[in-house]
């Protein structure tokens, strides 16, 4: 089992590039890359990199190490302007922009330039004569590219352990009756399906209209809500009270729904607004993602099962354990996409309005349906929290770097939304468990049993008036 659990987090993750001290440095791989790869129309380098741009007079072009050369056929000396778009993702290390290049010596200027954040800009020359009697144009596309570092891998290969420890737990919490039920009568799962497969990506298209959207964003948006639910879904679930058996039961079956209802929807969309179809669903990482919630899921049933005693007291790592990883979540998000602050201001907005509707939708869906509140808050919880990483998956697949990074800026901006309301209901949630709920004589309430503790029946939780 535990050769099962280090092949499905070898698999799962993989080999990235760090930038440390100037060089770019494979860390599980002995290839080696460019510092700064070039061609005659861009230079592409990393987030908060310097590099040197080399001008020189001469009928030669060529490349170095450090940067590139850009040469021309004029004797005397010319003068050389340059200007950049966008100085927040590039700018000058240099105050001065002018150049002054001395064709008959062939000499050269060195200009030092230091990398910004993640995007795309122009570096824009003006070649001119002395006397202005020869004038040239040169533009130059800056392509600043995300940087993987050291911490992100270390990161990862820490939580992932805990990761599939926290869902092993959660096996051990599914109770078998209410599985048996939600299978033979699976109103509340395939409602379930429906809201995260059409509700969602309808709501996506509509804001995507609304707000006005570029292309790209829209396209963007659209694929982060037609993902399955993720694994959050059923961890705060468990938080405020869901049901966590129909939560879990959810993520799983989704994620093999979404093999065929991702394509369908998103070849839907493409129809309708007749845009080019160039979406790769990543089947792969899919499948990766099925195995990541089934192995451990079913260990820790087996382990329920076979060792009842034991997991009685496994469960009770569940909520300290689901919090932590909420907390390393947050902060890993913020070290890891600190470029989302300089995405669009509207996005901010999106973030709080889809995965809000996706949340209050489903709990008005599945009352009128006639579920309870577990089930709808479990509902409400797999359908506004979505299998992000899958949907920056199909990004990072369908287009080039930095292009891929700057779409999906949207999606993870939705992710940071739908994870702190999530955490916002958490609080409410146990303000009104510790304050509100309990025996009291001026309002005569009593509180007989709470979903959310770590007993082993998975019970309903309600009031009973005392009177």
């Amino acid at each position: 089992m535990i050769a099962i659990y280090a092949a499905i987090i070898l698999l799962s993750t993989k080999a990235v590039t760090s930038f440390e001290g100037g060089d770019l440095l494979r860390v599980f791989s002995p290839e080696i890359d460019e510092l700064v790869q070039e061609s005659f129309d861009h230079i592409e380098t990393y987030e908060y990199a310097a590099f040197n741009y080399t001008i020189s007079c001469n009928k030669t072009f060529h490349l170095l190490n450090s940067g590139r050369n850009t040469s021309f056929d004029q004797s005397g000396n010319v003068s050389v302007a340059l200007n950049i778009g966008d100085t927040s993702v590039v700018d000058f290390k240099e105050v001065s922009t002018r150049y002054d290049v001395d064709c008959d010596n062939e000499r050269f200027e060195v200009i030092e330039f230091e990398a910004g954040h993640l995007g795309i800009t122009d570096l824009n020359m003006e070649i001119t004569s002395m006397d202005e009697s020869i004038s040239e144009e040169v533009k130059i596309q800056l392509r600043i590219k995300r940087k993987v570092t050291l911490f992100d891998v270390i990161s990862i290969y820490v939580l992932a352990p805990l990761i599939l420890l926290n869902k092993c737990a959660f096996g051990a919490k599914i109770d078998t009756k209410t599985l048996f039920h939600i299978f033979t009568k699976p109103v509340a799962l395939c409602l379930c399906l429906t809201l995260q497969f059409v509700m969602m990506p309808f709501f996506a298209y509509i804001y995507g209209i609304l707000f006005r959207l570029s292309e790209p964003m829209a396209l963007a948006l659209f694929v982060g809500a037609a993902c399955p639910g993720g694994g959050g879904g059923y961890i705060f679930s468990y938080l405020v009270g869901g049901d966590v058996t129909l939560a879990i039961s959810a993520s799983l079956l989704s994620t093999l729904v979404a093999m065929g209802a991702m394509p369908a929807t998103i070849w839907f969309y493409t129809y309708i607004r007749q845009v080019p179809n160039e979406i790769v669903i990543p089947y792969v990482k899919m499948v990766l993602m099925l195995l990541v919630i089934a192995v451990p899921i079913s260990t820790g049933m087996y382990i329920n099962k076979k060792w009842p005693k034991f997991a009685a007291n496994f469960v009770k790592i569940i909520r300290p354990l689901s919090l932590f990883l909420i907390v390393c979540g947050f902060a890993f998000l913020a070290v890891t996409s600190r470029y989302i602050i300089h995405g669009p201001g509207v996005g901010w907005v999106l973030a709080v309005i889809l995965p809000m509707s996706g949340f209050l939708g489903s709990i008005l869906i599945g009352r009128m349906f006639g579920l309870s509140w577990p089930f709808s808050k479990a509902i409400s919880l797999e359908t506004g929290m979505k299998n992000t990483l899958l949907g920056i998956a199909v990004i990072e697949l369908t287009y080039p770097q930095p292009e891929a990074d700057l779409s999906s800026v949207l999606v993870i901006m939705v992710t940071l939304g739908h994870s702190s309301l999530s955490m916002l209901w958490y609080l409410c949630y146990s303000i009104k468990e510790k304050f509100c709920v309990r025996r009291e004589g001026d309002h005569g309430f009593v509180k007989l049993r709470n979903m959310d503790s770590d007993d082993d029946d998975d019970s309903v939780q309600f009031l009973l008036e005392t009177q």
